[in-house]
């Protein structure tokens, strides 16, 4: 008889074959040792990071924590400035380069061009 015989078969599984009894094994050692404390820590960390921008850690905010399929075919769209942000008010006075640019920028960025705190002109 040639191929694999009964000694070579791969180990039986769990969960009617999908998980490998191996892979059962490592997750209930993890969800052992496992704290309340150390779950906060690492849903603490992801979110700060998903803060500051880092695709992984937003992935892992959106998918595992606010039922990412509930979100699915949503797009995130991260702006990068170059300089200020050019949502917060600004000293450049009307009528200047700076607070023509950075009106533009406003725009681009799908806010409003005007800010009640900008700087206004002098008289």
């Amino acid at each position: 008889m040639s191929g694999r015989g009964k000694k070579d078969a791969p180990e039986t599984t769990v969960c009617e074959g999908m998980v490998p009894s191996w892979v059962m094994n490592l997750r209930s050692a993890a969800m052992n040792l496992l704290t309340q404390k150390d779950v906060e820590a690492i849903v603490k960390a992801q979110i700060a990071r998903a803060k500051e921008g880092d695709r992984n850690a937003i992935k892992f905010v959106f998918d595992q924590l606010l039922g990412g399929s509930s979100v699915r075919g949503a797009t995130f769209i991260q702006n990068i400035y170059q300089g200020e942000d050019p949502g917060k008010p600004t000293k450049a006075l009307p009528g200047t380069l700076d607070k023509i640019a950075r009106m533009r920028r406003r725009l681009a960025a799908g806010r409003s061009a005007f800010d009640a705190e900008d700087a206004q002109p002098t008289e």
